[in-house]
C-alpha cells in the first residue's frame, strides 16, 4: 500500500467510497451510493471487482467473502498501477510549484482514482515510451498528459514567456470545464511580463474579464484577480471594487503582487522602490513606466548613477515630443558617465527631424555634441551628423557637428576610419564640410585603407546633393581640396577606380566643369587628370573644343597627355585645317615628333604621316602657295625616317603593329610629282609669258589699225546720216504732197482715204516704209486692203494711184517688209482683224 498516495483514500477523519469515490465516514453504509462499508485496507480489492463488474450493492459482501491471497493479490494489482502513476503526480507538483493556486495535486489524484484499475492508459504523445523531464519547457512539450502539459504551459507564461504554442494553449485553458485552470490562465495572462505580447483576441480578453470578476471573491486572489481585470479591460475607466483591491494590493505582502498594482495604478512611490529589485526585466519595466509618468525622482537617477540600460529603457519609452527634463537628464548624463553612453542615445533621434526640436533643445543637442561627440564612435557621429543634417539645416548647430565628426574620424585608427567612410553619413559630412575640415579629406585621401571609400563617396555626392535640393558645387569644392597637394600618386589609383565606376552619375556635369577648370589653369597636371577622368575624356575634349584657343594651342596642350595618343591628337590637328594654317599645324607635329620619335616610333611615324598626307593632298588640290613647306618637309623626312629605323619600337598594346614609312614614302613621292609638275608649269609659262608679250606687240599694231578704220568708219556713218536727213525731208515732203493730193481727190476717194481702225494707234502705223511710193506706211497699206474687200477693186486701186502692175509690185514690196520685220507683221495683224470705221 505505500504506492498508494494516502490522500487517495483518506481526508481528514473520512475515507473514500470504492464505488463513487466520494469521500464518507470510516464506518457504514455511503450515504452517497449505497455501497456497504469496505475496510481502507481493502479499497483496491473492491475497485477491482467493481471494475471486474460487481454490483455496488454487493460489492461489500464479496470483497469480505475473498481468500486472504486473493485480496492480496488484487491490492497488490492496484497499488502497482497507482505506482506507474507516481510520475505523473510528480511532474504535477513541479508544475504546482510555478502556479498561484495551489490544488492541482489534488485534482490529479481525484482523476486518477477515478482511472485507476483499468482506465489508465499511460503513453507518450509519441507512442513511445513515457517521458519525465525536468524543465518546464521539456513537460510542455513532452508531457506525460494533457494536464502536465497544460499546467507547464501555464507556468511558462507565470515566467513571461511568449509562443505561438503557448497562446494556443492559453486560449484553450480560458475554456476549460474546470475553474481552477480558468483562473490560472486569467492570472498567468494579464502578468506584466506577457499581457502585451499574449495573442489571446477580444473574446479571450473579455473571457479574461469574467473570469477575473469572479476571481475576486477568493481574498488571495483579489489583488491578482483585479490586475486582470484591468489589464483585459484595456484602459477603460476602473471600477470602484477593482480600484480599491488594487491600492489594497499596493500593501501586500508579496513585492510582485505590489508591482502589478503599481503598474496599473502608476503609483510612483511603488514603481521607485522597485527600482532596487534584482530582476532586471522589472527595473526596466519601472524606469519605461516612470519615464512615461515624467518622474523627476527618475531623472534625478538617472543623472547620478544611469547607466546604458537605463538610458535605453528611457530613451525608447520617451514620445517623439521629448520632455526637456528628459533631454537634459539624458544628456547631463552622457556628459558625466564613462562610456558616454552616445549609443544609447541613437533611438532618441529617429522619426523626429533635427529641425523639429525647439530652439533650446537644438541649443542644448550643440553642446552636448562639442563636449561628448569627439570621443564618440565613428559610426555613432555620423549617424548624428545625418540626423542634423536633413534639410532644412539649421547652420549653426551643424557646423557644430560637423567639428565633432571631424574630430572624431581624425581620431579613429586607420582601419575604423575606413569603414566608416562607407556610411551614408559619410556623404551628409561632406556636403556639409568646410574649408576647416579640407585639409583633414586631403589627408584621409592618400591614406591606404581610407582612399578608396573616400573617393567613392566623393564620386557620388553630386547625387546626393541633388536627392536633397543642395547646391552642386560642394561636390566641386571637396573635389579640389582631395586633389590638391603633394601625395597626389597615391590617391590617383583610388580615384580613376571610382570615376569608372561611378563616371554616370547623376549630376556628374559639375565635377566635369571642375575638372575641366583645372586642367585648363594647371598644364603640370593634366596627365594625371587625364588618367584618373579618362571616362570624362570626351566631355573634356568638347569643353577644349568650345573654349577659344586655336587648334594648335589645343593640340600643344593635349598630346602629350593624351592616353588616346600622340597620333590621334596629330589627325584631330591635321582634319580639315585651312590652307593658310597647314604651313603652322605642320611645323607644330613635326616639332612634337622629333621629341617623340625615339620613344614612340611607329605611333610618331603614324603622326607624321597625318600631316604629311594633309600637306600633300592641299598641295596637290593647286595650293602652290605651299611649295615652300613642302620643300622644307622633303629635306627634313629622310633624317626623321633613319631615327624611325634605328629606334626600337614601342610594346604597348596601343602602339601600332608597324611604322607608316611606306605610307610616307608614297606622301613623299606624290609631292615631288607635284613639284616637278610645278617646275615644269613655270618654264610652260615663262614661254607662254614671252608669247604673251609677241601677242601684245601684234595687239597693240591691230589696235592702231582699228582705230585707223573707226576713223573711216565715223566718216562713213557721218555721211550716211547727211544722207538719211536729206532722205527724210524728202519723205515729209512727199507726205506734204500726199496730203494736198487728198484734198483734191473725189469725195468717194476721200472716204476711202479716211478710212480709220478703231483701236489706238502707234507710231509704226504712219512710219514710212517705202518712201515715193503710193503705199508708203503701214496704214495706207491696210487701209487698200480694207477698200478693196468693200466694192469695186479697180476703182479702189485707181484711187490710190495704182494700176494691176503697179499694185503687184507694191504687194510683192509690203509682203516682204512684213516678213523681215516681226514688230510690222504682228502690227499688220492687229489692224487687218480690228474693226474699222
Amino acid at each position: 500500500m505505500a504506492a498508494v498516495p494516502e490522500s487517495s483514500l483518506r481526508r481528514g477523519a473520512e475515507v473514500r467510497c470504492p464505488a463513487c469515490l466520494r469521500f464518507k465516514a470510516p464506518h457504514g453504509m455511503c450515504p452517497t451510493c449505497g455501497c456497504g462499508e469496505v475496510p481502507l485496507e481493502r479499497h483496491g480489492a473492491a475497485r477491482t471487482l467493481l471494475q471486474a463488474g460487481v454490483d455496488r450493492f454487493a460489492l461489500a459482501q464479496r470483497v469480505a467473502a475473498l481468500e486472504p491471497g486473493q485480496a492480496e493479490w488484487m491490492e497488490q494489482q492496484y497499488a502497482a498501477q497507482w505506482e506507474k502513476a507516481w510520475p505523473l503526480l510528480e511532474d504535477v507538483r513541479r508544475c504546482e510549484e510555478h502556479l498561484l493556486q495551489k490544488g492541482f495535486v489534488e485534482d490529479a489524484v481525484e482523476q486518477l482514482a477515478a482511472l485507476i484499475p483499468g482506465g489508465l492508459r499511460l503513453v507518450s504523445p509519441e507512442g513511445g515510451p513515457l517521458e519525465h523531464p525536468e524543465t518546464l519547457e521539456g513537460l510542455f512539450a513532452k508531457g506525460a498528459s494533457w494536464e502536465v502539459r497544460q499546467l507547464a504551459g501555464l507556468a511558462l507564461v507565470h515566467q513571461g514567456k511568449v509562443s505561438q504554442e503557448l497562446s494556443y494553449l492559453v486560449r484553450s485553458c480560458l475554456s476549460d470545464d474546470r475553474e481552477r485552470i480558468r483562473v490560472e490562465t486569467a492570472l498567468a495572462v494579464s502578468r506584466w511580463r506577457v499581457f502585451e505580447w499574449i495573442r489571446i483576441g477580444v473574446k479571450g480578453w473579455e473571457q479574461v474579464r469574467e473570469i477575473a470578476r469572479r476571481a475576486m471573491a477568493q481574498p488571495e486572489l483579489t489583488a491578482r484577480a483585479a490586475v486582470a481585470w484591468a489589464r483585459a479591460s484595456r484602459g477603460k475607466e476602473l471600477e470602484v471594487d477593482v480600484l480599491f483591491a488594487l491600492r489594497q494590493g499596493l500593501e501586500h505582502p508579496d513585492p510582485d503582487v505590489r508591482f502589478e498594482c503599481a503598474l496599473c495604478l502608476d503609483n510612483e512611490a511603488e514603481l521607485l522602490a522597485a527600482l532596487g529589485s534584482q530582476d532586471t526585466q522589472k527595473v526596466s519595466r519601472a524606469r519605461r513606466v516612470l519615464t512615461t509618468l515624467r518622474s523627476a525622482s527618475l531623472f534625478e537617477q538617472l543623472v547620478r548613477r544611469g547607466d546604458a540600460g537605463f538610458v535605453r529603457d528611457v530613451v525608447a519609452t520617451l514620445p517623439q515630443e521629448v520632455p526637456d527634463e528628459a533631454l537634459e537628464a539624458l544628456l547631463s548624463r552622457s556628459e558625466q558617465g564613462p562610456g558616454r553612453l552616445t549609443e544609447a542615445l541613437l533611438p532618441l533621434v529617429e522619426g523626429r527631424p533635427f529641425a523639429g526640436w525647439s530652439e533650446a533643445a537644438r541649443d542644448r543637442w550643440s553642446y552636448w555634441a562639442r563636449v561628448v561627440l569627439p570621443g564618440a564612435p565613428p559610426e555613432v557621429a555620423l549617424r548624428l551628423l545625418r540626423w542634423v543634417g536633413e534639410p532644412p539645416v539649421a547652420a549653426g548647430p551643424a557646423r557644430v557637428f560637423v567639428e565633432a565628426t571631424a574630430e572624431t574620424l581624425a581620431r579613429a585608427p586607420a582601419d575604423v576610419r575606413a569603414r566608416s567612410l562607407e556610411d551614408i553619413g559619410f556623404s551628409r559630412f561632406l556636403a556639409l564640410a568646410g574649408p576647416q575640415e579640407e585639409p583633414l579629406l586631403n589627408q584621409w585621401a592618400r591614406e591606404a585603407e581610407s582612399g578608396a571609400p573616400l573617393a567613392q563617396a566623393l564620386m557620388t555626392l553630386t547625387s546626393r546633393l541633388q536627392d536633397w535640393q543642395e547646391p552642386p558645387e560642394q561636390a566641386a569644392r571637396v573635389l579640389n581640396a582631395v586633389w590638391e597637394g603633394p601625395g597626389r600618386q597615391a590617391l590617383l589609383e583610388p580615384l580613376k577606380q571610382a570615376v569608372r565606376d561611378w563616371s554616370g552619375i547623376v549630376g556628374r556635369v559639375v565635377l566635369i566643369d571642375a575638372v575641366w577648370q583645372r586642367f585648363h589653369e594647371h598644364p603640370d597636371e593634366r596627365a594625371d587628370l587625364l588618367f584618373v577622368f579618362a571616362p570624362w575624356r570626351q566631355e573634356l575634349w568638347e569643353r577644349q573644343l568650345a573654349s577659344p584657343e586655336d587648334a594648335v594651342t589645343r593640340f600643344q596642350a593635349w598630346w602629350h597627355v593624351d592616353p588616346e595618343g600622340f597620333a590621334r591628337q596629330a589627325d584631330l590637328l591635321m582634319q580639315d585645317a585651312p590652307v593658310d594654317e597647314l604651313p603652322r599645324r605642320v611645323q607644330c607635329v613635326l616639332s612634337a615628333a622629333a621629341d617623340r620619335v625615339m620613344l614612340q616610333p611607329r605611333t610618331t611615324s603614324l603622326a607624321v604621316f597625318y600631316a604629311a598626307a594633309a600637306l600633300a593632298n592641299a598641295f596637290r588640290a593647286g595650293a602652290d602657295e605651299l611649295a615652300p613647306e613642302v620643300e622644307r618637309f622633303l629635306e627634313w623626312f629622310p633624317g626623321f625616317e633613319r631615327r624611325v629605323q634605328t629606334t626600337p619600337p614601342e610594346t604597348t598594346d596601343r602602339a601600332p603593329r608597324r611604322d607608316f614609312l611606306e605610307e610616307l614614302h608614297t606622301e613623299v613621292r606624290l609631292m615631288r610629282e607635284r613639284l616637278e609638275a610645278l617646275r615644269e608649269e613655270a618654264d610652260r609659262q615663262w614661254q607662254e609669258e614671252l608669247r604673251r608679250k609677241v601677242e601684245e606687240s601684234r595687239r597693240r599694231d591691230m589696235e592702231r589699225q582699228a582705230r585707223e578704220a573707226e576713223k573711216a568708219a565715223e566718216e562713213s556713218r557721218r555721211k550716211a546720216e547727211e544722207a538719211r536727213r536729206v532722205l527724210e525731208a524728202q519723205r515729209a515732203e512727199q507726205a506734204a504732197h500726199l496730203a494736198d493730193t487728198l484734198e483734191q481727190t473725189s469725195e468717194p476717194e476721200a472716204a476711202t482715204r479716211k478710212l480709220r481702225p478703231r483701236i489706238d494707234s502707234k507710231s509704226i502705223d504712219m512710219e514710212i516704209i517705202f518712201p515715193g511710193k503710193a503705199l508708203p506706211t503701214l496704214l495706207d497699206y491696210a487701209r487698200l486692203l480694207k477698200t478693196l474687200g468693200l466694192g469695186d477693186p479697180l476703182k479702189a486701186l485707181s484711187s490710190a494711184g495704182l494700176d494691176m502692175a503697179g499694185w503687184v509690185a507694191e504687194a510683192t514690196a509690203w509682203g516682204q517688209a512684213l516678213t523681215g520685220r516681226l514688230e510690222l507683221g504682228l502690227r499688220f495683224g492687229e489692224l487687218m482683224t480690228a474693226p474699222w470705221e
